[in-house]
């Protein structure tokens, strides 16, 4: 993605100007004050030229507790607040009040483990496909999420060209056929199995520990295998994982799209060698397709060329997609036009209060 900026002002101000009152924008709101990342503050642009908006200013605060969220909502503090985990949709299912003003819209969003297949254990398919099959994703989604996903079977997120969600069989939950796997591989029954840390953060989108733990058990009652949870810190998360160093062999992962196309996901992610290809993997093949779709300005060319990558990439197990989020949302019924944008960006100017 690109955008346009002030060749002037990133002069002066260098990397300073993405803050207020340096940054200047052409849409209908301006960043009008930030209190680091935890608040942001936005008023209306009298000089856009489309659509004004009727509210005068939009405050924006980011909490990381989800609890303390829904509280100072149900205060009055917010006409709004998304970014719900499953613990807090439950919440507001639970309050008659608030299961009004509850809503959700599948996004186009993946949720998934990334695998390590340059070192022991996962550079044994036979161990990343039992774990395929160790998983029941439907729990997941129906006690983890509270229903607020889609199972996945598929990396690449719905509503994305190439996602082959719909015409593949995937990977079926089937804990005899995971244990036989598992058993080929050379750890019957989980014996002689290297302990693993599975590191996630809960601060990325659709995860939460109950997720976690449901995994955790799921691995440790069908395979025998224990694996070890660590919540990091989004950052400190990020970091780790990105660095090879510290990067362990299971982690949680996800990903949404900006555009309906699977370009930014197979190349940042996918290609041999790609930034964020921290499962290491590499097929000839797969990078082809991909660089082929990447060069095709054909819509459904390219979608298909993706749809072939992918299955290449899903029968090598690479990953292990789990489901896909939806983005759920409190709204107090005085607010009008607050409801899901692609890439979850607002469009304030379509939103009006009564």
């Amino acid at each position: 993605m690109a955008w346009v900026v002030d060749k002037s002002v990133i002069e002066q101000f260098g990397n300073r100007w993405v803050n207020p009152p340096n940054v200047v924008g052409s849409g209908p709101y301006r960043l009008a004050g930030r209190t680091a990342n935890s608040k942001f503050i936005f008023t209306a642009n009298k000089s856009y030229t489309g659509k004004k908006g009727s509210i005068g200013r939009v405050e924006v605060t980011v909490i990381q507790d989800p609890t303390a969220a829904v509280a100072r909502y149900q205060s009055g503090e917010f006409d709004a607040l998304d970014g719900l985990t499953g613990a807090s949709v439950l919440q507001a299912r639970r309050d008659s009040k608030l299961r009004k003003q509850l809503h959700g819209a599948a996004l186009s969003r993946t949720n998934w483990l990334g695998m390590r297949t340059d070192r022991a254990p996962f550079n044994k398919l036979n161990v990343r496909l039992a774990f395929q099959h160790a998983i029941n994703k439907k729990a997941l989604v129906r006690i983890g999420m509270q229903g607020e996903a889609t199972v996945a079977k598929d990396w690449i997120p719905q509503g994305v060209g190439g996602n082959i969600n719909k015409s593949w069989a995937g990977y079926a939950y089937n804990v005899k056929l995971a244990r036989s796997l598992l058993a080929k591989a050379g750890y019957a029954g989980g014996r002689n199995f290297p302990e693993i840390n599975l590191y996630y953060t809960t601060q990325f989108a659709g995860y939460n520990e109950q997720v976690m733990e449901l995994i955790q058990q799921q691995l440790q009652t069908n395979l025998g295998v224990h694996v070890n949870l660590r919540n990091f810190p989004r950052q400190a998360f990020v970091s780790t994982v990105r660095d090879p160093a510290q990067r362990p062999a299971l982690w949680a992962w996800t990903f949404g799209a900006d555009i309906p196309d699977a370009s930014t996901l197979t190349s940042f992610f996918g290609l041999t060698g790609a930034p964020f290809n921290f499962e290491v993997w590499s097929n000839k093949k797969y990078d082809a397709l991909v660089n082929k779709a990447l060069t095709t300005s054909s819509d459904t060319k390219r979608s298909k060329l993706f749809a072939q990558s992918e299955l290449i990439r899903m029968k090598a197990a690479v990953v292990l997609p789990l489901y896909y989020p939806n983005e759920t949302w409190l709204v107090k019924p005085r607010v009008r036009g607050f409801g899901y944008a692609n890439a979850l960006l607002r469009p304030f100017n379509l939103m009006a209060l009564r």
